[in-house]
């Protein structure tokens, strides 16, 4: 018991030297929660339950686009070039152009949702890959 008292005693002194910090921005705009993010230079985008993915400006903490289209929460998002990947519970992956918000590609195989993707580049091709609650990883070709 005293032991038990010492620790937690120690614990309260460590967090009380501890230097608290508050956010600089915070970016809101999802109606439900977020669920991963990707960000390159000035451009952060977030995937959200809310079956949306939004693309924002991390100088001014606004929204700058909102993409449309999945049928279920997002898990994922990867920005590749001039767009945006984005991984769903609807079984699917859509490429999104960054500038227009318009759907570029549908990627169709997986039999549950997508929970990851990852971005492969080599000498001579670049593939996405994606996990997904069916069990499998599948590699995807993003040049053709």
């Amino acid at each position: 018991q005293q032991q038990q008292q010492q620790q937690r005693s120690s614990e309260v002194e460590l967090e009380l030297e501890l230097e608290v910090r508050t956010p600089l921005s915070v970016l809101m705009g999802h109606e439900s929660g977020v669920m991963g993010f990707d960000m390159r230079g000035d451009l952060l985008v977030s995937a959200s339950i809310d079956s949306t993915a939004k693309a924002w400006s991390c100088a001014s903490a606004e929204c700058v686009r909102t993409f449309v289209g999945h049928t279920s929460q997002l898990r994922a998002v990867q920005l590749w070039r001039d767009s945006l990947l984005t991984g769903s519970y609807d079984q699917t992956i859509r490429q999104w152009d960054l500038e227009s918000g318009a759907q570029l590609r549908l990627f169709q195989g997986h039999t549950d949702a997508i929970r990851a993707l990852v971005i492969g580049v080599d000498l001579m091709s670049c593939f996405m890959w994606s996990a997904s609650s069916d069990g499998t990883v599948r590699q995807w070709d993003l040049e053709s």
